[in-house]
């Protein structure tokens, strides 16, 4: 087997200056993606993964896999991950954007 592609999106995972909150606005998610390997350990690829959506309307993506929502709806975040020879790894998750998670208009 190549591996595996895993999609974390926890926000305890998110904390890394351990206020106990997400290091992200309300309206954004930062996407952690893991590779597993062959001997079953999990490697940040997060950097090396390229996000894209199939409605940039509804959702954003910046760079590092920051995902920012834009207007309510629903879009399908698709990660893929170069594997080095073999065919690419690629997970697709879908996205719901509420309006109450979209920041206040100014």
């Amino acid at each position: 087997p190549q591996g595996d592609l895993r999609l974390l999106a926890d926000p305890a995972a998110l904390d890394a200056d351990g206020d106990g909150a997400p290091d992200v606005a309300p309206d954004e998610l930062q996407l952690v993606v893991d590779a597993i390997a062959s001997d079953g350990s999990p490697r940040d690829a997060t950097e090396r993964a390229e996000v894209s959506v199939d409605r940039p309307d509804v959702v954003a993506v910046l760079d590092g896999g920051r995902l920012v929502a834009v207007a309510p709806g629903e879009a399908t975040v698709v990660v893929r991950l170069s594997t080095g020879g073999g065919p690419p790894l690629e997970e697709r998750r879908r996205v719901l954007v509420e309006a109450g998670a979209l920041p206040a208009g100014d």
